[in-house]
């Protein structure tokens, strides 16, 4: 029984050992296998997760930044300030970055705010000078004009996209002063006639890179000048019609003095003559001093006058008084239509009467014995209008728009008769008192001048 039981133990190792033998590597080979499933199980799911998670933080960070994009795209689509971003993120690194953009955009409004007050005072600057200002590029194309540049030539466009000067002034002058400019990028300086007879100081000055090698374009000033051309040939004209007005008459005396002093023999009739005609001469030199320093006081503002209202009743009556018989001893009829007493002209009662004095005056130098200078009166609601209409030679419509100009005189045959600045006297004087003076006439009819004041 013994001897049987060791060898059931011996053989039940032995069947345990074989077992073992037999089991162990399906034992160990499943263990390994399911332990690979596993890890592959994990694995997968670790991915997952990881991969949701970086999903999620990848879709927040997106929408962040679009956000921000957003934000950054309106900085120059928008005109308007650009507003800070409150929005808060979750994102460390993004809301450093939402707060250095809101520290740009602070800046870059500050800035562009900066800008453009600059550029609204520029461009007051620009429009207040009396200058005309052109600014092109390097390639002739206009990218600023100002408001006295606009005026000067009468330019109509609002936008100057695209255009060339060349198109917009057409004037080779100007253009060639342009071009020497952009070619040697030296400063060009010239003299301008215009074609509607202004003339302009034109100043081209190079817009030179911070390099100074590169010319980007060309500053092109114009200064009218056009006003001291007209004075100096005003001036050259008055100093040319004084000497001819003071020649005559002065060529006169010496040749009648000269006469008198040589020929002590000459009758006593002949001698009274030249002296009459002495006086005639010193009389119309006095005139024509006269007529330039009250003229030269009406235009330099001089003048103190006293504004009153006047009455055009009393008007009438003074200016009959003054030149009845004037008209009478000439045949010349002269005739006052009736003034409402009631109505009054706010004036200064010399300076009116100095007007229809030098009125009546040449209205009676130019008609015949025979003819007629009527004084007219007519009213409205806001204005009284006088006339002084005649019958007399008339003037040709081609001098009419020169009569009130200084030493005008409309035919030689003329020349002799007053000094030409009796209508010149009258026009400043109708300025001065806020009036209107305009003439009519007609070759052999007769001329109506009228002259409109304010009611009171």
């Amino acid at each position: 029984m013994k001897h049987f039981f060791n060898i059931d133990v011996k053989f039940l190792k032995q069947c345990l050992f074989i077992g073992v033998l037999i089991l162990l590597p399906q034992i160990l080979a499943e263990l390994v296998f399911n332990r690979i499933i596993w890890n592959i199980l994990f694995s997968v799911f670790s991915t997952a997760l990881i991969a949701g998670y970086m999903y999620y933080l990848f879709n927040r960070v997106k929408r962040d930044v679009e956000y921000i994009s957003d934000k950054v795209e309106s900085l120059y689509l928008e005109r308007s300030e650009f507003k800070n971003i409150t929005r808060r993120f979750e994102d460390r690194y993004v809301q450093n970055l939402s707060r250095r953009f809101n520290d740009l955009a602070e800046h870059l409004n500050h800035t562009v705010d900066n800008l453009s007050k600059e550029k609204t005072k520029l461009a007051a600057v620009l429009d207040t000078m009396v200058d005309g200002v052109i600014v092109l590029d390097k390639d002739g194309v206009i990218s600023l004009v100002n408001q006295s540049a606009l005026i000067s030539f009468e330019i109509k466009l609002e936008s100057f996209a695209g255009v060339k000067f060349i198109e917009l002034v057409r004037d080779h002058e100007i253009q060639k002063l342009v071009d020497q400019s952009l070619k040697n990028a030296e400063i060009s300086v010239g003299e301008v006639e215009m074609s509607n007879g202004g003339f302009f100081n034109v100043l081209a000055i190079p817009l030179l890179s911070m390099d100074k090698l590169i010319n980007e374009g060309v500053l092109i000033t114009f200064h009218d000048i056009s006003r001291f051309r007209r004075l100096e040939n005003t001036r050259r004209e008055f100093v040319a019609n004084v000497s001819h007005e003071l020649r005559n008459p002065l060529a006169g005396i010496k040749a009648l003095t000269e006469t008198l002093e040589n020929f002590d023999d000459l009758e006593k009739n002949v001698r009274k003559e030249f002296i009459d005609r002495i006086n005639e001469d010193v009389n119309r030199m006095t005139n024509l001093i006269n007529d330039l320093l009250e003229l030269s006081k009406l235009e330099s503002g001089q003048i103190k006058i006293n504004i009153m209202p006047i009455e055009t009743v009393l008007l009438f009556k003074s200016l009959n008084k003054s030149f009845s018989k004037k008209y009478s001893e000439r045949g010349v009829s002269l005739d006052f239509e009736p003034a409402n007493p009631s109505h009054r002209i706010l004036a200064e009662f010399g300076m009116l009467t100095q007007i229809f004095t030098n009125l009546l005056e040449n209205s009676l130098r130019f008609t015949r014995k025979g003819n007629f200078v009527k004084v007219s009166y007519k009213e409205n609601n806001e204005t009284i209008s006088i006339g002084v209409t005649d019958n007399g030679i008339g003037i040709d419509k081609e001098h009419l728009p020169h009569v009130f100009e200084r030493f005008y005189k409309v035919e030689r045959s003329r020349s002799d008769v007053g000094t030409g600045l009796g209508l010149s006297i009258v026009k400043h004087i109708v300025g001065y008192l806020n009036g209107e003076v305009s003439i009519n006439s007609e070759i052999g009819v007769g001329t109506n001048v009228e002259v409109v004041f304010k009611k009171i």
